[in-house]
């Protein structure tokens, strides 16, 4: 699962660029991320203000980084 620090992002778009599934990351000044991600994390890497960060996820009892 992938978060966008709405105080970092600077609203560039690299990301949406760099995503391989159309309109998973849609917005402007305002990335959202949607259902549709396949956490391939391509935004996570390029993002040049390190405003996108993975985050692990709960399953069940443990939580697995992804």
């Amino acid at each position: 699962m992938i978060e966008i620090s709405d105080e970092k992002c600077v609203g560039c778009g690299i990301c949406v660029c760099l995503c391989p599934i159309d309109d998973c990351l849609t917005g402007f000044n305002e990335i959202k991320v949607a259902e549709t991600c396949i956490d391939c994390f391509k935004c996570v890497h390029g993002c040049p203000v390190n405003a996108i960060s993975a985050v692990p996820i709960a399953v069940g009892n443990d939580c697995a980084a992804i």
